[in-house]
């Protein structure tokens, strides 16, 4: 090796000389460049080039440029900036500082930055005065002041230096901050004396804008702080509550409750204690006290002895008492009611009534519904005398035997799928194979309106009887009644406002005592009608023999109209009428002979349904006949007569002869009827219809039934040579005016009206009363 470097000195020392030497001596440029790249192939030479190429370095004089630089910079540089200034590729100088920190312990290389100890002890100087400076330090602000890591800063240039350098101490939570002894004792006596300074729950976020400490700080000097007897507790909502408040809130609620026997949460709440003050107020008197929460306040013992007190005293004179009166106005009706229900015991509640805030006696409720128990029997014995009772038990009956019929074929029908199902073993089908019926159940649909499933329980019957409880219920006394019987009484009591609360509550109660008593009254009524079945049976007979007779003498009437269709209709009026009412009278007697649980009242209605229930139940000498009178309701006068004939033969009743003598003296009586109820009515609407009904019948000879639609019908007859002239547009006139008054729309139209029309109403009874006959023969004149 020795004798290569001796040659390649051989070699230089040439080289110089031919470079001083004369011009013809001297190698040229290239011949330079040409022998420099055959000492670099040879490996004689080891050169670093320049970026521009014009020059060459060795790797010693690169390290002693490298070290100048760094000097020149003040202990600092950057590898890309050295590489620029040195005009040296940046692959080339980065392992010659790596040799230069690894080699020399007073270098570091860090993030591509050459520092030497004296930049790290400067940083440190500098670090030390930013600390005297701000009592602080964070390493994350320096590593952004000095642009380096935090760890390094941390580590390399803070904690070597700490003590000797840089005099201050780390924070034992955050070994990153950085404080003096004298700051410390400053934020200490600053947030001593803000603890100390507050009376009453005050948020960290004003106690840290007066002191001016940061959070975090605060928190980690608060603990060493001595605060024994300045600060009871730290809420959190993030306030200091400081002892005094504290003691306050005690003294307050301790205070309020003795006075008063109650503390209400809201007030509490208002204290400061948090949003739910129960956790407080036991704390400060569940000791002493036997406290009661309700929803919006608690009350002590001595509450609830004084009304338990008045309430026995109530109890005792059989009163009443509104709790409300004796309690704080502060407590509310939804409290009062909870503590009611804390006083009331089992052996009181038996004794009492709870309406609200207000306990009623139960011998104060008897005193008041005594009257109303006497209404209830009255009107259970006016139900089974007209018969509504009666109604009622023989509708509840026919449509119980109904339901449970129908119940019973659905039962039936899902017991024969069943065997179906479960015997499908037979022979014939399938060519004599066993086969297997898989069992179908049919789901409901619409369940609320069906009263039975195929595949429902067998307690179908039960179901359907609880369906229809509350339709089988039948209204003897009414809520208004029960209002009436108890208004007068309570009003003078000061209980006015719980009238209809105490009417709705009992209605029910009173209802089943009134049915019971129906029951009793209608029990009674059945031992003695067997004893006035006979005299029954007649008075029936000689009223249905009425009834036809009065339907026969109306048609002769209705026929004298020429119209075809008004015939029709006047004859439809006539069977839905008395019709009608033959119908109902010989069903209920046919009801009751048949054993259908029918009442035996005359004055009853029964609808088509209920009559076609009866005829199809009756027994079978009734059925028929009882089947073709209904059916001939729809028909003519002829057929409903025959039918009615036909059907009195079975009930052992006989359809009395026609007398003619009897005939006219029924129509003079009825026309006597007419002109008695024409006297003593004053609507004109109605004076028009008598007025025209008594005029058709003087004039015909015949009673008319007909509704009021068809005065219009008989006064265009009675306008066909019947009435004169006068009389006639008088009449009309009288019509017109009754047809403005009804279509009138302003009062003042209708009082102009009614003015006309009292004047023309004595003049329309004159002409009912006063009317002759016209005939061209004085024959034939009747008075």
């Amino acid at each position: 090796m020795n004798t290569d470097w001796d040659e390649i000195k051989r070699l230089a020392a040439d080289f110089q000389k031919a470079q001083l030497s004369s011009t013809l001596a001297r190698l040229s440029e290239r011949n330079c460049i040409e022998v420099v790249s055959l000492l670099l192939e040879k490996g004689l030479i080891d050169l670093v080039f320049t970026t521009d190429g014009k020059e060459y370095l060795t790797h010693d004089h690169l390290r002693r440029e490298i070290e100048d630089e760094l000097y020149v910079n003040g202990g600092r540089i950057n590898l890309v900036e050295l590489s620029k200034s040195l005009c040296v590729d940046l692959q080339k100088i980065q392992p010659v500082a790596e040799q230069i920190a690894q080699e020399d312990v007073k270098i570091t290389l860090i993030l591509g930055q050459l520092i030497s100890s004296d930049y790290i002890v400067r940083i440190a100087s500098e670090i030390n005065e930013r600390l005297n400076q701000n009592g602080e330090v964070n390493i994350s602000e320096l590593t952004g002041a000095y642009d380096l890591p935090s760890d390094f800063l941390l580590h390399e240039i803070v904690e070597k230096n700490l003590g000797r350098i840089i005099f201050g101490k780390q924070d034992s939570s955050n070994p990153r901050l950085l404080y003096t002894s004298a700051f410390i004792s400053r934020c200490k006596a600053r947030i001593r004396g803000a603890l100390a300074g507050i009376t009453k729950p005050t948020p960290l976020t004003a106690i840290l804008n007066q002191t001016g400490i940061q959070e975090r700080i605060f928190f980690s000097l608060t603990n060493d702080v001595s605060l024994t007897g300045t600060i009871t507790s730290r809420s959190t909502a993030g306030s200091y509550i400081p002892h005094v408040y504290t003691k306050t809130q005690s003294e307050w609620v301790k205070n309020f409750f003795k006075q008063n026997g109650y503390l209400e949460y809201e007030s509490v709440t208002a204290l400061g204690v948090g949003s739910d003050p129960k956790p407080f107020i036991q704390k400060q008197l569940s000791a002493a006290n036997k406290l009661t929460f309700l929803d919006k306040c608690v009350v002590g013992q001595r509450i609830i002895d004084q009304v338990e007190s008045t309430l026995e005293e109530s109890i005792a004179t059989s009163s009443f008492l509104d709790v409300s009166t004796i309690l704080p106005s502060v407590i509310g009706e939804q409290d009062i009611e909870k503590l009611i229900q804390i006083i009331l015991t089992p052996s009181k509640q038996r004794l009492t009534q709870m309406f609200g805030t207000l306990i009623v006696t139960t011998k104060y409720i008897d005193n008041l519904l005594k009257p109303v128990y006497i209404i209830a029997e009255t009107n259970a014995k006016a139900s089974v005398d007209s018969g509504a009772y009666q109604k009622f038990i023989a509708e509840k009956t026919i449509k119980k035997d109904f339901e449970t019929e129908e119940a019973i074929g659905k039962v039936d029908k899902r017991e024969e799928r069943r065997k179906k199902a479960a015997g499908g073993k037979a022979g014939g089908g399938a060519q004599g194979r066993e086969t297997k019926t898989k069992s179908t159940k049919k789901h409901q649909r619409g369940g609320k309106n069906k009263d039975f499933d195929d595949s429902g329980s067998d307690d179908d019957f039960a179901a359907v009887s609880k369906k229809n409880k509350k339709d089988q219920q039948l209204d003897i006394v009414h809520v208004h009644e029960i209002k009436k019987a108890i208004k007068e009484t309570l009003e003078n009591d000061g209980l006015d406002d719980i009238v209809n609360e105490i009417a709705n509550f009992y209605h029910v109660q009173i209802s089943k005592y009134a049915q019971n008593k129906a029951q009793e009254f209608y029990e009674a009524s059945l031992q003695n009608s067997m004893q006035n079945r006979k005299q029954n049976h007649s008075a029936l007979q000689d009223k249905l023999n009425v009834l036809l007779n009065d339907i026969r003498l109306y048609e002769k009437g209705l026929k004298m109209f020429t119209s075809t269709e008004t015939q029709a209709q006047l004859t439809k009026y006539l069977l839905k009428s008395l019709g009608v009412d033959f119908c109902n009278e010989i069903s209920f007697y046919i009801a009751i002979e048949s054993e259908l649980s029918f009442p035996n009242t005359l004055s009853n209605q029964l609808t088509t349904e209920q009559r076609t229930r009866i005829a199809a139940e009756c027994e079978a000498s009734f059925k028929q006949p009882l089947m073709a009178v209904n059916k001939s309701l729809n028909g003519t006068v002829e057929e409903f007569l025959t039918a009615a004939e036909n059907i009195l033969a079975p009930c052992s009743m006989i359809l009395k002869k026609i007398d003619k003598k009897k005939d006219k003296q029924i129509i003079l009586t009825h026309k006597q009827g007419l002109l008695d109820q024409l006297y003593k009515c004053n609507d004109p609407s109605l004076v028009l219809h008598l007025a025209s009904l008594v005029i058709f019948t003087i004039a015909t000879g015949n009673m008319l039934h007909a509704s009021g639609k068809f005065v219009s019908s008989i006064l265009d007859f009675l306008a066909l040579g019947i009435l004169s002239d006068d009389d006639n547009i008088q009449l009309m006139k009288f019509h017109e005016f009754v047809l403005m008054l009804f279509r009138a729309e302003n009062d003042e139209m209708k009082a102009e009206l009614n003015v006309k029309l009292d004047e023309m109403i004595p003049k329309i009874k004159d002409m009912a009363a006063n009317f002759k006959k016209i005939s061209k023969n004085k024959d034939d004149r009747e008075d």
